[in-house]
This record gives C-alpha cells, structure tokens and sequence, in this order.
C-alpha cells in the first residue's frame, strides 16, 4: 500500500507533518543538509501553487493554475520518494517508530535479487583531466541482508546521468547524457568546451531485467580540463 496520501488535503497534511519531522532530525539521522535541497525545492513549489489552486478554491482557481498544481504535486511526491529510499528506508539511526510517525513505509530487510531495485546508489564524483568525472559508486551502507560493496543484489548494473550548466533538472530523466555500467569507477567524457563547467551527477540502480529504481540526488562537480 502506499504511504503517500491520495486524496489532495490528506496529503498537504501529511506533508506537512514529514516536512517537520525531517527538518527536526536531520543531524540526529545523519543526513546533510544539502541532502534537502531538491525536496525543498518541490515542496516550495508545491505549496504556492496549493495555496493558489486547492479544491478549497474550485470556484476562482484558474485552469492553468489546477494544472501548475497537479504537475507540482507529483513532481514533490517523485522527490519525497527519492529521498525516502536514499535517506530513511536504510538508515540505521531512524527507528520504526520514527518512520511510522513520519507516514513511511518500513521496509522488510529481506529482499530477493529478482525485483526492482529498492536502494540508491553512494556515489563519489571525481574530476580527471581530459574534461572526465570519474564515478565511483557502491550500494547503500545502511540497505541490510545484502553485499556491503559493489551493486546490491537487486541490481544488474547502475544508469549515470549528466547536466552541465546551471537550471539542472531534478532528476536523470531530463539529462541529454546517460550511460549505464556494470563496474566501478565509471568515466563520463565530456566536451573539452564544457571543462570549468559545473556537471550535476544522477545515479540510479537498474534490475537485473531492467527494471529502473529511484534516482538519487544530484551530485554537482566542477569538470577539469
């Protein structure tokens, strides 16, 4: 079942609510806060265009604002997703009652190496010359009952994707560059015209029958040349 509230005003609340509680935990759960960027991001978004076209408003809202809506509220539950896999399903310092009390799901540790990937990859971004990035990336540490290094079992080979320049997407979808490896480190090339360019790094796993899992968040790198 999902834990994400369907009805429009139960999820606005349970946002809220999950908002609060990660905002309250961060340092007690491990996580950087430059790991909320993008879910700050949507959530800002999301709620200026709730406060504008929320059933409440059915009456005065406008169509393109019921549109500016919806599109905002599913790009903020893709970013609530992704940041649930990467920072709360695995992490060993949020308990079960911590996760009940935020809405999420608890997931079982015990997983098969047949379905979609459940976990998002750890990744390093490193400039080399030759305007490269070397990516190196390992599973999950806190993802139990699997290998503590390379891919987890779930897992066929990794999808990394590239943004060069400002305004990157908040996800791999949207990249023009994306290649997928079965080892690490990986090495993405670029143009020599892009070295001194600011590249922002996507990862996900990818099932063993392509299946795609979530994607993590962007890891910025400035290219070498």
């Amino acid at each position: 079942m999902d834990y994400l509230p369907l009805a429009e005003k139960a999820f606005n609340e349970w946002q809220a609510n999950f908002t609060k509680q990660v905002t309250d935990n961060l340092a007690a759960w491990n996580i950087p806060p430059t790991a909320t960027e993008v879910l700050v991001k949507t959530r800002d978004l999301y709620a200026d265009a709730y406060a504008a076209a929320n059933k409440g408003l059915t009456n005065v809202r406008t169509p393109e604002q019921t549109k500016v809506k919806n599109d905002a509220t599913r790009a903020y539950k893709k970013a609530i997703r992704q940041f649930v896999n990467q920072w709360l399903a695995f992490n060993d310092a949020v308990t079960n009652a911590k996760r009940l009390a935020m809405g999420i799901s608890i997931r079982d540790v015990v997983r098969t190496g047949s379905g979609t990937p459940k976990t998002i990859p750890n990744i390093v971004v490193v400039p080399v010359p030759g305007s490269k990035l070397k990516v190196t990336f390992k599973q999950a540490p806190d993802a139990l009952g699997i290998s503590r290094r390379g891919k987890p079992e779930d897992a066929g080979e990794i999808e990394i994707a590239a943004w060069v320049g400002p305004d990157a997407p908040v996800d791999g979808d949207d990249c023009t560059i994306k290649n997928r490896y079965t080892k690490s480190p990986a090495f993405i090339k670029f143009d020599g015209a892009d070295a001194g360019k600011t590249a922002s790094i996507f990862a996900r796993w990818i099932g063993k029958v392509k299946q795609e899992g979530d994607w993590g968040n962007a890891i910025a790198e400035v290219i070498s040349k």
